[in-house]
Formats: C-alpha cells, sequence, structure tokens
C-alpha cells in the first residue's frame, strides 16, 4: 500500500472507534436514574403474609430510597396496599406486575412531594389493573 494512503486509513479508524465509543457511551441513556444515595432515607417497617405465616420475599431500599426491591419465590402472588390500605400494585404467581390506576398511591408516587390526583382516583373504587 502506499506511505500517502496510511496517514488517512489511521485517521479513518481512530474517527470511526471514538463514533463508535460515544454511541455506547450515551450518558444520558446509561445513567437515567441512578440509585444513588440521598439525604432522604426510607426503611421497611414490616412484611405481612396474609394468612399470617412466613413471608416468602425479601424487600430492600437501595440508594436512600431512590428504589424498592422486591424478590419474591416463583408461584408467590405479592401485594402491596396503598397508603389508604388500597389494592396498588401486584405481582402475579407468573411474574407479571400489574398497578392499580385507581390507587392514589400510583399518583402520589410520581412526585417526591405528591401529586394532584386525576379525576376517578378512589381508593375505594374497584381496582383497574
Amino acid at each position: 500500500m502506499d506511505d500517502h494512503r496510511r496517514p488517512w486509513l489511521r485517521l479513518a479508524a481512530v474517527v470511526s472507534g471514538a463514533l463508535a465509543l460515544l454511541l455506547v457511551l450515551d450518558v444520558d441513556v446509561a445513567h437515567a436514574d441512578a440509585a444513588g444515595p440521598t439525604h432522604h432515607r426510607s426503611t421497611v417497617t414490616a412484611v405481612t403474609a396474609e394468612d399470617g405465616g412466613a413471608v416468602p420475599i425479601e424487600v430492600e431500599v437501595i440508594g436512600g430510597d431512590a428504589f424498592l426491591v422486591l424478590r419474591s419465590h416463583p408461584g408467590v402472588t405479592v401485594e402491596v396496599p396503598g397508603y389508604e390500605d388500597e389494592p396498588y400494585l401486584r405481582i402475579g404467581a407468573d411474574g407479571v406486575i400489574e398497578v392499580n390506576e385507581r390507587s392514589p398511591a400510583l399518583w402520589l408516587n410520581e412526585e417526591r412531594y405528591g401529586a394532584s390526583l386525576p379525576a376517578g382516583v378512589d381508593a375505594d373504587a374497584p381496582p383497574r389493573w
């Protein structure tokens, strides 16, 4: 190969590598919601089984209060009540997660300091999964 073409090939390889690296390290996507510590702290105080037996789940708060991780054994249905003891979250025995759109907890948890409740939200209404 001619010597006058080698610098261009080298430059093209470096530019291609840099572009590929930028695509892989897209900061907006890679760090969308990190579980970093905050000055807030949440604590799980109780986990109870409906039948009073052993609770086959583990609950952990990560990042001060950024995420709540709930682990369950296969074949177990887990229900999480809202602030007014209404049906809020349901994790089916098959692992499907459902959210009750009528639960005030859904809307209040959207923002750290609460939010306005849309029409139709009612803790006493039948759940809309």
